[in-house]
């Protein structure tokens, strides 16, 4: 499991910091500018989460290969913010 975070951290970090450039707020800090639509958002995010954590267990996956879903999907977000920040003057 320490391995699996230790992966996760750089793109969490970086994931954290192009929110903050973008001026949108992750879920550790809505408390601080929480608004209905915020909160809206992080219900359906959570929602969301929920819904296809269930449906990869529905589908035969352990846990190992959810947690191998999640690092691709946040690979896939890291790189997308990557070109973005790379396109910006």
């Amino acid at each position: 499991m320490d391995a699996v975070k230790g992966s996760f951290a750089p793109k969490a970090r970086y994931l954290q910091e192009a929110l903050k450039r973008s001026g949108m707020t992750t879920s550790s800090n809505v408390a601080s500018h929480t608004t209905a639509k915020q909160s809206v958002n992080d219900r359906a995010v959570r929602l969301l989460a929920s819904s296809i954590y269930r449906q990869l267990q529905d589908e035969g996956c352990e846990a190992r290969d959810i947690i191998s879903v999640s690092s691709q999907l946040i690979d896939l977000v890291t790189t997308e913010l990557q070109k973005i920040d790379h396109q910006q003057p």
